[in-house]
């Protein structure tokens, strides 16, 4: 469904209806009693989001804004570098998709150490 709304916001994470996709998500993610279905609703979007028709650009920024919505304690990051771990080994027959979604989460990685 996250991905479908990014197809039909035209890529943008801030029009209609990704930001609505956005606010649901936010709160699932930072809230510890769903973080399991957030962190595998990301992992479903990351794995669709690689087959998809968009510039690795526009792939990026819908991942990262994913991420952003994750907090920043020591047990979330665990689970999300092993969430990019599995994510890139089910990717593995899509090289270059595999390629865009490890550069795009070590950017990601580098824009939160500097915050």
């Amino acid at each position: 469904m996250i991905v479908a709304a990014l197809r039909v916001s035209n890529g943008s994470v801030g029009a209609f209806p990704m930001r609505q996709m956005m606010q649901v998500f936010g709160p699932l993610a930072v809230d510890t009693a769903n973080r399991n279905t957030a962190l595998l609703m990301l992992g479903e979007f990351v794995l669709r989001l690689s087959l998809e028709p968009l510039l690795p650009e526009i792939k990026c920024i819908a991942t990262k804004a994913l991420l952003d919505a994750f907090p920043t304690d020591a047990a979330t990051k665990a689970q999300l570098e092993t969430l990019r771990v599995q994510c890139a080994y089910l990717m593995r027959l899509n090289p270059v998709g595999q390629a865009d979604f490890l550069t795009c989460v070590a950017q990601w990685k580098r824009s939160t150490l500097t915050r």
